[in-house]
């Protein structure tokens, strides 16, 4: 048993180290969106070869950070690519998750705060807005980040500046 559990180990940090060369090429303007869905779903597979469910587990769901980090990976292949990100200035990714988030509560009427073109509103459920939200938020806090590291980052160049 510890061999196979070793075995699907090895393999899964293989398909992980082949999906971020993958994604990255992807992020680099590479059209291998079909070679990182397979990736993933190899990766699927071969945890379910670690620690396979006992017959009467219901079937266990995502966490909302896996949803949404997935969430994120798609919206990538599709083409909303960081540097796609950066030409939103003004809050707009922000606007586009408050308005995904709060379309299913009492103010429901989002479309006055939408930054975009009404062809580009597409709400669903509240669960799948909520995930939309959530990557959105991610590819703002991204997009900030580009355009202004972390304090840590700014403290450690100012005191290599300073020297």
């Amino acid at each position: 048993m510890t061999d196979r559990i070793e075995t699907a180990e090895q393999a899964i940090e293989a398909a992980l180290e082949a999906w971020e060369r993958i994604l990255r090429d992807e992020l680099a303007g590479g059209p291998r969106h079909f070679a990182v869905l397979a990736v993933i779903d190899e990766v699927v597979a071969l945890r379910a070869c670690l620690a396979p469910p006992p017959v009467s587990a219901a079937p266990a769901q995502p966490d909302g950070a896996s949803l949404i980090a997935a969430e994120r990976v798609r919206q990538i292949i599709e083409g909303w690519t960081p540097e796609r990100d950066d030409d939103h200035g003004d809050g707009e990714l922000a606007k586009a998750a408050a308005c995904y988030a709060l379309e299913h509560t009492a103010h429901n009427d989002m479309t006055a705060m939408w930054p975009w073109g009404e062809e580009a509103w597409k709400p669903h459920s509240p669960l799948r807005d909520l995930v939309r939200a959530g990557a959105l938020i991610a590819a703002e806090i991204d997009r900030l980040q580009r355009l202004r590291p972390f304090p840590a980052a700014d403290a450690a160049l100012a005191e290599r500046s300073a020297k």
